[in-house]
């Protein structure tokens, strides 16, 4: 049986993103609790008002990136904190060349920056479609990992990232 987990999701908006509902409403009927980042295009493919309903937390949003009356809380250092898992799904080619590349200026990326806990990132595109200078970049910080349950040609789809120790 698994453990009740603390899931951090980013979500970047590519067209999966309109799935996300369907993802958290799945963990938190399994007893994850999930707070999620949503990146600006993502609030094209899905609702912020609808992801807060389902999760029952308040859901980060770009403009919350040291926002006046948010700023004091320091949301990627608090999210990092409180997450046992960082799941990225979907991540856009744009999303893995800015975690892979280390670029904090986003509340998404700086949170992946500031993040130790263990990382799953789910590619919103099959990888030889990746541009090479990501696939590039991406390859030099996350390695292809199984994942239980999921067949070997689904793999690629999904990669883990090692977990870093400060």
């Amino acid at each position: 049986m698994l453990t009740k987990k603390h899931i951090l999701l980013g979500i970047s908006g590519g067209i999966a993103a309109y799935k996300m509902p369907d993802l958290v409403h799945a963990l938190t009927k399994a007893g994850h609790e999930v707070k999620v980042i949503l990146t600006k295009s993502a609030e094209s493919f899905v609702s912020p008002l609808v992801l807060a309903t389902l999760t029952k937390n308040r859901v980060w949003r770009e403009e919350d990136f040291f926002a006046p009356n948010v700023g004091y809380q320091i949301p990627h250092i608090s999210l990092v904190e409180w997450a046992d898992l960082f799941v990225l799904c979907p991540a856009t080619a744009n999303t893995l060349h800015t975690v892979a590349s280390g670029d904090a200026s986003t509340l998404l990326g700086s949170t992946f920056v500031a993040n130790t806990k263990p990382v799953l990132i789910f590619p919103a595109m099959n990888c030889p479609s990746l541009p090479p200078r990501s696939r590039k970049s991406c390859a030099s910080r996350c390695s292809p990992s199984p994942i239980p349950g999921r067949s070997r040609s689904s793999m690629r789809w999904c990669v883990k990232i090692p977990v870093r120790r400060a």
